[in-house]
């Protein structure tokens, strides 16, 4: 059980995308968890890529799908996030829930003399379980019956 995770595609020798997920909140009385995501281009030494047109990217958690443009350009040693998100996901009625999730993002470059076209990459977050409560009814009133027995 997590609270977070990731998962990582090989794009160059220099390069990875990185999809990464963390819950932000539960609700225990709608059973839901929130969770932040964000897919992350990450350069080292060498992993500069010179690309101005943005290309699409697509992410889907739990079955949501969301996409968008964004560009792959980026110096070496460095981060940056192509896209981010939120979304709420439905526990299972005991309170556990194991929920899918994929990323790509299409380069469409020539890095190295090499084309590079979507990089994608997919795996499964396991959250923690939200705790379930059972509602209290009213008992009865005992002390009228304790009356009524002298």
């Amino acid at each position: 059980m997590a609270t977070s995770g990731s998962a990582s595609k090989t794009v160059t020798s220099w390069d990875t995308l990185k999809f990464s997920w963390s819950r932000t909140s539960y609700s225990v009385p709608n059973n839901t968890s929130t969770i932040s995501w964000k897919l992350e281009l990450i350069s080292t030494t060498y992993g500069a890529i010179y690309s101005a047109p943005s290309k699409t990217w697509t992410v889907t958690v739990n079955g949501a799908k969301h996409t968008g443009t964004a560009s792959a350009s980026i110096g070496n040693n460095a981060t940056k996030t192509l896209a981010s998100g939120t979304d709420t996901i439905t526990h299972n009625n005991d309170g556990t829930k194991t929920f899918a999730f994929s990323f790509s993002h299409n380069f469409s470059i020539t890095f190295s003399d090499k084309w590079i076209g979507e990089v994608s990459g997919s795996g499964t977050g396991t959250l923690d379980a939200i705790p379930r409560y059972a509602s209290i009814t009213e008992a009865p009133d005992f002390n009228d019956e304790a009356t009524n027995l002298t």
